[in-house]
């Protein structure tokens, strides 16, 4: 199986690693507490957008590029960003996380005004699947460039 290593990232004792199954486009996360959202659901998914399991310690963990200031919008308001971003918690960033543009989750589809969101079981209108790091409906032809 070939991975690709999109971050290694080394801050004090913070470390994030995701990594992309190029043949399933799976995700492939760890990260220590600090830059976790809190623990995955018993059925190994996080209730955030922008964010995966962790699949050794049990974390959801952020997979938007925080480390690009391009996707960093600024500070999160009262914990909340707005639609299409995710609240990070940047490691020496501002108190209260910052928000992090989704479109920056390597292998999401282009997002459009009329992309829909994922349901609660992770559903979509037919003729598209939910990329659930993400929470949004993409086309079910849609294929990263690679």
């Amino acid at each position: 199986m070939l991975h690709l290593i999109l971050r290694v990232l080394l801050l004090s004792a913070i470390t994030l690693s995701s990594s992309i199954d190029r043949s399933s486009l799976a995700f492939i996360v760890s990260c220590d507490e600090p830059l976790s959202m809190g623990n995955c659901t018993w059925d190994n998914q996080c209730d955030v957008a922008g964010y995966m399991c962790d699949s050794v310690n049990d974390l959801c963990c952020p997979v938007v590029d925080y480390t690009n200031d391009a996707w960093v919008a600024g500070p999160a308001l009262d914990g909340e960003c707005q639609d299409g971003f995710a609240v990070v918690n940047i490691p020496g960033g501002q108190e209260g996380g910052e928000c992090v543009n989704l479109i920056s989750i390597p292998g999401l589809c282009p997002i459009t005004p009329d992309t829909e969101r994922c349901d609660d079981q992770w559903r979509c209108p037919p003729g598209f699947k939910c990329f659930n790091a993400a929470y949004l409906c993409c086309p079910e032809d849609y294929s990263p460039p690679l």
